[in-house]
């Protein structure tokens, strides 16, 4: 809520101040401003002020990390629906989770919290928690409440009991090969897509192509999404049809390695990092293009920019 005496903390003022103090460490003088106004609007309940130091205190960011406040604060936005502070909930919850000891009522509560208010989020279209419902389900071994996942791959290379090593590996690949999580995930990704979201499209088209999901005996779902993505011109389906050229085990098109060349070069000029990874392949290789090294060379560097250009952004994201 907004206070009626005081402009409440926006957005912006708390995507500056978590941006600042990650990029510069110490808190300058606007900073300390805005920590100052945020202290007593929180006083009197105010919601910017309520999110801004939910997100400080789950990042550990100016305070000791305190999760458990950090919850409490950024519930405030259940009172207005503030999607984004309800998404900003379901992931303090699941770093609450993570602490937990594998198996216990605790843990799976906080895991189940987790789930309810992404959820909650993600129905009323908020994309950021619609993508960390996918990761959850995409990722599940690593925040299963469960599973203690470091257990389970120790144990698929503990040589000293070949039993527990035999069943460890079986419980894995019982999990790769389980394939309910792909039809939740496909249920997100086409609630992504009718909200606009473009990318999607190259997602859902990959869980088909990679037979993550089930399609059609002539592959229609996943021909319709890569062809649209094509057309809305998203480099990761100019990968993908790249890639369909490569193989020659699809029914889709004829193996050509000059198309697939043609295709993963205008990926690699449109941006996309696995297709820069693809095209130094084959220059240094000569698939579907005369050996290079020059070029082969070029993209390995023209990636590395990239990296490090991806580290100096990452370093200041807000959430």
């Amino acid at each position: 809520m907004k206070n009626n005496n005081k402009e409440s903390i926006s957005v912006n003022d708390v995507s500056f101040v978590v941006e600042s103090i990650r990029t510069h460490k110490k808190p300058n003088s606007k900073v300390r401003g805005l920590i100052k106004k945020g202290r007593m609007l929180l006083k009197e309940g105010d919601e910017g002020a309520a999110n801004l130091f939910g997100i400080l205190y789950s990042d550990g960011i100016l305070f000791k990390r305190n999760l458990s406040k950090s919850a409490e604060l950024l519930l405030v936005g259940e009172k207005t629906n503030n999607h984004k502070m309800i998404y900003n909930a379901a992931r303090t919850f699941m770093k609450m989770s993570i602490n937990k000891k594998p198996g216990t009522k605790e843990k799976n509560d906080l895991f189940n919290k987790a789930i309810e208010y992404a959820t909650r989020a993600a129905n009323d279209g908020y994309f950021p928690a619609i993508m960390y419902i996918i990761d959850i389900h995409a990722n599940r071994d690593s925040y299963d409440p469960n599973l203690d996942f470091n257990k389970l791959m120790s144990d698929c290379y503990n040589f000293n009991d070949p039993e527990k090593m035999k069943n460890a590996i079986m419980e894995r690949e019982s999990r790769r090969e389980d394939k309910s999580n792909g039809l939740i995930i496909k249920k997100w990704y086409e609630k992504a897509i009718a909200l606009g979201e473009k990318e999607a499209m190259v997602h859902l088209a990959k869980m088909y192509f990679y037979d993550e999901i089930e399609d059609t005996p002539n592959n229609s779902n996943f021909k319709k999404l890569l062809f649209g993505a094509i057309e809305e011109k998203l480099p990761g389906a100019y990968l993908l049809l790249g890639r369909l050229y490569s193989s020659d085990r699809n029914r889709i098109v004829d193996h050509d390695e000059a198309l697939a060349f043609k295709w993963t070069l205008m990926a690699a000029e449109a941006g996309d990092e696995e297709a820069m990874m693809d095209v130094s392949s084959m220059y240094e290789y000569g698939i579907g293009v005369e050996k290079s090294a020059e070029k082969h060379r070029y993209w390995i560097d023209k990636l590395g920019e990239l990296w490090d250009l991806f580290d100096l952004q990452k370093s200041t994201d807000s959430i």
